[in-house]
């Protein structure tokens, strides 16, 4: 859009790659599988500035499981380990 936002709804994370710039560690990559006229199609956003997810925990818990970098870190492990998820905020 005009504003560089690109909202993505309906569609399945499979995998957030993660990348360390300046010392510090961002996503760079998403992969998802999103349904066009009923065709499953796999893509992927390169240079990504910013991700909002929302994922209840089965959803959390999936992403986190097929997201090696992600599980590495404790607060994304701890996060795939809890029973259910009220709110969860990521700046």
């Amino acid at each position: 859009t005009e504003e560089g936002l690109d909202v993505r709804g309906g569609c399945r994370v499979q995998e957030i790659s993660l990348e360390a710039t300046d010392n510090k560690l961002g996503a760079s990559k998403i992969s998802y599988t999103t349904y066009v006229n009923g065709q499953e199609e796999k893509c992927e956003i390169n240079d990504v500035d910013g991700v909002v997810l929302a994922l209840g925990c089965k959803g959390t818990k999936s992403v986190i499981n097929t997201s090696p970098q992600l599980a590495k870190l404790p607060e994304f492990s701890k996060a795939a380990s809890l029973n259910g998820i009220d709110v969860i905020s990521i700046r």
